[in-house]
């Protein structure tokens, strides 16, 4: 996971990310729960599939937000849909509106979502998805550099394998 939260808001509503190794978002569930007027959290991940449900300590990511020493549960993107579509409240239907018809679309149009307000120009929208794209080229460059890195450790690994499975008649591996 990476450590940096992410906070969307929905009608003044904080809604905190986390990424995982694959980049793929991580909603933490109490937010996600107080959003959809869901009382108990834990219940309702209960309902959600294994592969869309982790928790984490709250130590390592959350920081001083989360004064427990409780593990927190946070959902994948699909078990944050199914927990949106299973709600029948008022509040998952206005939340379940505004991902459906404009979070989604945007991100389907755009490949990106990029709150806006009525307020906002043209020029205030692409200045918003400049930042968002530099940020992402940085986030990407800091993942290449990660990787040339570790490539660059396992190197002398991979040379001294080639070395030793090239002496011809030398060696029986058995």
């Amino acid at each position: 996971m990476n450590n940096e939260i992410r906070k969307f808001n929905f009608k003044g509503a904080s809604l905190r990310t986390l990424t995982d190794e694959a980049w793929e978002p991580w909603f933490v569930a109490k937010d996600a729960c107080d959003i959809l007027g869901m009382s108990n959290p834990s219940m309702a991940v209960t309902a959600l599939d294994k592969d869309e449900v982790a928790q984490i300590d709250p130590k390592d990511y959350l920081g001083s937000e989360n004064r427990s020493n409780q593990a927190v549960n946070i959902v994948s993107e699909p078990g944050l849909y199914k927990l949106i579509m299973r709600s029948r409240k008022p509040e998952a239907k206005e939340f379940q509106r505004w991902v459906t018809h404009e979070v989604l679309p945007q991100i389907r149009r755009t490949g990106g979502y990029i709150p806006t307000s009525d307020a906002d120009d043209d020029m205030t929208i692409l200045a918003k998805a400049v930042m968002i794209g530099q940020r992402t080229m940085e986030e990407q460059k800091q993942r290449i550099a990660a990787q040339q890195s570790r490539i660059d450790e396992l190197q002398p690994k991979a040379s001294a394998w080639d070395n030793f499975v090239d002496i011809p008649d030398a060696l029986s591996v058995r």
